[in-house]
């Protein structure tokens, strides 16, 4: 369910135009709160006043502190041009369940432009994968934990209601329930356009 949503031209047809501030789409429970494997998918564009903080690509749907999706994808800004993918994962409804890392590559990533994004999950050993354009970035295992109350709905460009909102498009989201190879995730950076014929 779309909100505050604006639609233009995307990497492949149209996309979804966040505005930073309350721009989101709710997808409902697609992402188990269990501590299973998963993969997300995305093309994203950052706008230019993206120049602090954290943006999410994926993140949880409530309006209460305390509170975490079942999987959190961000960018978090480091300077100009220069961006961390994070990964953190809910594995619990209740108590010590949140899991994630403060060790994170940064990556060039410029305004403007069309990139890419992967995330895997892999419950043995809690490890998070991040690619950029088909390019491995980050293998880090999940070990900082957080107690916290989950929620099972999920927002494509946002995290709880007015927290780290998507500033720019973002197109051709896809979800996985198991982790994605790196020869997959290669070929879902390639994908192209296909014209539709009469």
């Amino acid at each position: 369910t779309p909100s505050n949503m604006d639609w233009g031209e995307g990497k492949f047809g149209f996309a979804g135009l966040f505005n930073g501030s309350s721009s989101n789409i709710d997808i409902g429970a697609v992402i188990p709160n269990t501590d299973t494997d998963c993969s997300i998918s995305a093309w994203i564009n950052i706008d230019s006043g993206f120049t602090s903080g954290n943006r999410t690509i994926l993140g949880a749907a409530t309006s209460s502190g305390g509170t975490e999706g079942s999987f959190r994808l961000q960018l978090t800004y480091v300077s100009a041009n220069t961006y961390q993918i994070t990964i953190a994962r809910t594995v619990a409804t209740s108590g010590t369940n949140f899991y994630y890392s403060s060790s994170w590559t940064s990556s060039s990533i410029n305004t403007g432009q069309w990139y890419n994004i992967v995330a895997t999950y892999n419950s043995t050993g809690r490890v998070a994968k991040t690619y950029l354009d088909g390019t491995a970035v980050d293998s880090v295992a999940l070990t900082t934990s957080a107690s916290v109350t989950s929620v099972t709905n999920n927002l494509i460009g946002g995290q709880r209601t007015n927290t780290a909102k998507w500033l720019g498009k973002i197109d051709q989201v896809r979800i996985f329930d198991k982790v994605l190879t790196a020869t997959q995730v290669n070929t879902l950076s390639k994908e192209v356009y296909c014209q539709p014929t009469a």
